[in-house]
């Protein structure tokens, strides 16, 4: 009986046009390999086009290719090359380990390998050269950006930062004043600082509204971002990046950066490149704008006067955005809601949000108690439904379950690996120079084996219910029903209780009502929270 077949095909950036390696000159190569061998083709798997770096463990396709091992549907995956598999060592060692123990071998177009001690020695070297060169393109690639940068020159891969242009002034590439936008930057920063006419300082989110009711052009009306909004239509978070962005007071960063004490730097590891720029505003007004910031972060947590049980559970039955939490005040009233936060153009699907309404705290959230206090009134439904819900998550963390056993195992066998090549080291004569070479292997290697363990770890403690888990949810069902957690007071404890049920919801309008769909470990529901003229 032919081999059952699955071809598996993967670019990289920089092989979508070259002959032989761009996604259907591998395909065409690997039918032609199958047809030789006698193999039937059951199925292809070729990456997205947008590519998957071969370093990448969660490429899809390829952990398609490992899931339909494991339930038996195919013999032997065919690879144009080692490099189009995986591009460092831990993760071609992990693929192979999963493959061998579904009873799938991988066959090579170009380059296979004898099932033998010398045959695995010179596949291993080809993972650790693959590894090498995608490691040294990376460097040399970062390097020849950060001496770009030092020398003077400004990066900003054809996007210029809203309110300049890119331009070669004495044989460097820098930013020049676009006037018309500079003009508007200078407002922001005036009304920030300083204020209306009325010398009253105006918020980002009134600054925001400010801009778009004037109709100022953002920078994605300019070509200079990502479109996400109507034109002319402003974001808080873009007001919040100019009034924070340095380059406006003369100097522009080149590299990654965090703020650590109030100040810039680099995160570690890596460089923080200044270049010196011409200013838009003074220095003491960009500074005079990051204080009044950063105080007002801290008025605002300080002053914060609601408290919102589902922050960061719930999401936007239209669009799929995150709700975020927001106060009104009506008269002498302060109103929390939950709202949108994609009430713009959602440019992924192409449409705009229509779910443009608030959602009242206090209902969205005494409805949701109201249903939690219900269900945890009897003790022993609430248990099977535990139980139930354990059973179903521990089958869908099965497939993550069986990749952490094998990352184990082969942390295990480099461990080992490395005990032998010091014992090697200190009985014999090896040279330092080649223990450390084989050494610093090991380590990258078992490097990425223990981040991709650690990955795997999260996901599972995320899908499963664990005994703690249900234990802790027993408990808090026990304050419910003993009254401990009906007042206002504990509301770090039903906090608590909303994470230990995973509980998540979906709010959406139909037919002129507020709807919330929501669910969690012991069950779900559609609660009504709301009309629409409410």
């Amino acid at each position: 009986m032919a081999k059952r077949a699955v071809l598996y095909a993967r670019v990289s950036g920089d092989d979508r046009t070259k002959e032989g390696r761009n996604i259907e000159s591998q395909l065409e190569m690997g039918r032609e390999y199958a047809a030789e061998q006698g193999y039937r083709v059951v199925a292809e798997l070729p990456e997205s086009a947008a590519g998957v770096s071969g370093a990448d463990w969660d490429a899809p396709m390829l952990n398609r290719a490992i899931e339909m091992a494991r339930n038996g549907e195919y013999d032997v995956l065919v690879v144009r090359e080692l490099d189009r598999l995986a591009r460092s060592l831990a993760k071609q060692l992990f693929v192979e380990q999963e493959l061998t123990q579904a009873g799938v071998s991988i066959d090579f177009v170009l380059g296979n390998y004898d099932d033998t001690p010398e045959g695995v020695l010179f596949k291993n070297m080809g993972g650790v050269v693959a590894e090498y060169e995608r490691l040294k393109k990376r460097q040399r690639s970062r390097r020849g950006r950060f001496n770009f940068v030092r020398h003077g020159n400004v990066l900003c891969h054809g996007h210029p930062p809203y309110g300049y242009e890119i331009a070669e002034e004495e044989g460097l590439r820098t930013l020049v004043i676009n006037e018309s936008e500079a003009r508007v930057i200078r407002q922001i920063f005036e009304w920030y600082t300083h204020g209306d006419d009325e010398g009253e300082p105006m918020t980002m989110y009134a600054i925001t509204r400010m801009l778009t009711r004037l109709g100022y052009p953002t920078a994605a009306d300019n070509g200079k971002g990502r479109k996400r909004a109507r034109p002319g239509e402003w974001a808080p978070s873009s007001v919040a990046n100019i009034l924070r962005n340095e380059t406006y007071a003369g100097v522009w960063h080149y590299g990654t950066a965090k703020v650590t004490k109030g100040k810039l730097v680099g995160h570690p590891g890596t460089s923080l490149v200044a270049v010196g720029v011409r200013e838009i505003v003074t220095r003491e007004v960009w500074e005079l704008a990051v204080k009044r910031s950063r105080e007002n972060t801290r008025r605002a947590r300080r002053s914060r006067k609601y408290q919102y049980l589902l922050s960061t559970r719930l999401r936007c039955g239209d669009c799929g955005r995150g709700m975020a939490g927001r106060t009104h005040r009506w008269k002498d009233h302060t109103y929390g809601y939950y709202v949108c936060h994609g009430k713009r153009v959602i440019a992924a699907v192409g449409k705009e949000c229509s779910n443009r309404t608030g959602y009242r705290v206090d209902v969205v959230d005494v409805a949701v108690w109201d249903w939690l206090t219900e269900r945890f009134q009897d003790e022993e439904a609430l248990l099977e439904s535990l139980r139930r819900q354990q059973s179903e998550r521990r089958d869908l963390a099965s497939p993550n379950r069986e990749s952490l056993e094998t990352i184990s195992g082969l942390i295990a066998g480099k461990v080992l690996e490395r005990e032998k090549l010091l014992d090697l080291y200190l009985t014999s004569d090896l040279p330092k120079d080649l223990l450390d070479e084989r050494s610093g292997r090991i380590e990258r290697t078992l490097r990425e084996l223990e981040e991709e363990k650690q990955r795997l770890s999260a996901l599972i403690a995320d899908l499963e219910l664990s005994e703690e888990n249900i234990a802790t949810v027993r408990e808090l069902g026990r304050y419910i029903r003993e009254g401990i957690l009906a007042a206002e007071d504990d509301f770090r404890k039903r906090r608590r209780l909303i994470e230990a049920v995973r509980l998540g919801g979906e709010l959406i309008q139909e037919n002129g009502q507020k709807v919330l769909y929501v669910h969690c470990v012991i069950g779900e529901d559609r609660l009504l929270v709301g009309s629409k003229s409410q």
